[in-house]
């Protein structure tokens, strides 16, 4: 099976993970009640947690930097363990870029073009993909968008789901056609 990519099951369990933020190893006990595979679900839910932290860094940047920095074990049906197996921690704490809009943020309120941009100067430089669940673009606004990132070095490119009017800022993929990258898909 294959871990989660959507920021909302990191979400759920991020508060738990605390004390792997502030460089140090921790253990999670089993609780009354939960089964006896509890530990081997644990470990593979904060794993799972950690694989979104690297593939959404500005959403989760305190994670991301320690996310390669720890080893998770579940070293008994009743217990797990995370180490950090790296010396090198940031010594200053890790914060979020101001102008990112956050993924609450963009669920609730559609992203502007204004927003997007902001959002992807922020976080540069990256080559993860942005995501927004929600946007407010009119189809020109949308043309302009993949047009200014199309002119980007390296270049991107707009994956825009009209039905559901997600957009996903990707770096530029030579296999898709150029005619393809900015049109408005509708499904």
């Amino acid at each position: 099976m294959s871990y989660s990519t959507n920021p909302w099951t990191l979400r759920k369990i991020e508060s738990q993970l605390t004390p792997l933020t502030e460089g140090r190893g921790c253990r999670w006990h089993r609780p009354v009640g939960a089964s006896d595979r509890w530990a081997q679900v644990w470990a593979y839910k904060i794993r799972e947690g950690l694989a979104i932290a690297r593939r959404h860094p500005t959403l989760f940047p305190a994670l991301r930097a320690v996310a390669d920095l720890v080893r998770i074990e579940a070293t008994s049906e009743s217990l797990v363990e995370a180490y950090i197996i790296a010396a090198a921690l940031p010594t200053a704490p890790v914060t979020a870029p101001q102008r990112a809009i956050s993924f609450q943020d963009s669920i609730e309120t559609p992203a502007s073009l204004d927003h997007i941009c902001a959002s992807w100067d922020a976080a540069q430089p990256s080559t993860q993909p942005l995501h927004f669940p929600k946007t407010a673009l009119t189809t020109d606004k949308l043309l302009d968008l993949a047009r200014w990132l199309a002119a980007k070095t390296p270049p991107w490119m707009v994956l825009y789901m009209n039905r559901t009017t997600s957009l996903t800022l990707a770096l530029d993929d030579p296999n898709i056609p150029a005619e393809a990258k900015v049109q408005v898909v509708s499904l």
